[in-house]
């Protein structure tokens, strides 16, 4: 799976020169955080987990292969990646009669519930409140619940390259990319642009996001090298800040004024 996994890295700044990405160390530094977006209520898979459980629980907290739950199974394939107090769960208060058991071993300071779910740009946006308060140089892994990757490993290694390529293109958000095998019309497509780094796993800008195409486009996409969008995101935290005000402004005055504010500060302070 090491070679279906490829690092796109999205609007880089103009490096001329080819660069070697550095394979970051086993467990990352104090800077690194991770966190699980677990608050999605799972409705298209709902049919499944009732079949499963007999409930109708979110798709993460349902064993649907191997054994464990999806939010088990993602908690497992970072342990190695981030020290225990930089790992922060994003959940929705509702879902409190699942999420309760499978955390019961995170200090309750790491678990963010929110009210009501509101997307993943929500979820985004309240985790990096809360970790900018904590630490304003952290490097974040935004990490989908519902993914399963037979080769554990692998899929490690590449978020360890995700990072080092984030820490080097500081104001760039770096996407992992799944290589197709398929048409798929339910998942989100990237399209690839020119090679920033060849070893030891590509770096590439992006040229196009196609989210969820028709079956046609899907077909052309394909064979044109576009790759899955797994949305496993990497960057500086002030980054995604950046982008957060920007893409969120309209919709949540009070929270853009507050992050405008808290951006002014971390540059300036």
């Amino acid at each position: 799976m090491s070679s279906d996994l490829i690092e796109a890295g999205c609007g880089v700044r103009t490096p001329v020169e080819e660069v070697q990405v550095v394979m970051p160390s086993a467990r990352g530094s104090r800077h690194h955080w991770a966190v699980m977006l677990a608050g999605g209520d799972g409705v298209r898979l709902q049919s499944l987990t009732l079949r499963i459980t007999g409930d109708s629980r979110p798709k993460q907290f349902c064993s649907i292969f191997g054994g464990e739950s999806l939010l088990t199974q993602t908690r497992a394939r970072l342990e190695s990646l981030f020290h225990v107090d930089r790992e922060l769960f994003v959940v929705t208060r509702a879902h409190e009669t699942y999420y309760r058991d499978e955390l019961r071993n995170v200090d309750d300071s790491r678990i963010i519930p929110q009210p009501l779910n509101r997307g993943t740009g929500v979820a985004v946006a309240v985790a990096l409140l809360q970790i900018l308060q904590r630490d304003a140089d952290a490097v974040v892994v935004f990490v989908p619940y519902d993914h399963y990757y037979s080769d554990a490993e692998a899929c490690s290694r590449v978020i360890r390259l995700a990072i080092s390529g984030a820490e080097q293109y500081s104001d760039s958000i770096v996407l992992v990319g799944a290589k197709a095998c398929y048409p798929e019309v339910e998942y989100g497509w990237i399209e690839l642009g020119s090679t920033i780094s060849h070893a030891p796993i590509p770096l590439l800008r992006v040229n196009r996001f196609w989210e969820k195409p028709s079956l046609s486009q899907a077909q052309e996409l394909l064979p044109g090298g576009c790759l899955w969008n797994t949305f496993v995101t990497v960057g500086h935290a002030k980054t995604f800040l950046d982008w957060s005000v920007h893409r969120f402004r309209t919709w949540f005055c009070p929270s853009a004024r507050l992050w405008q504010k808290m951006n002014w500060t971390l540059r300036t302070g």
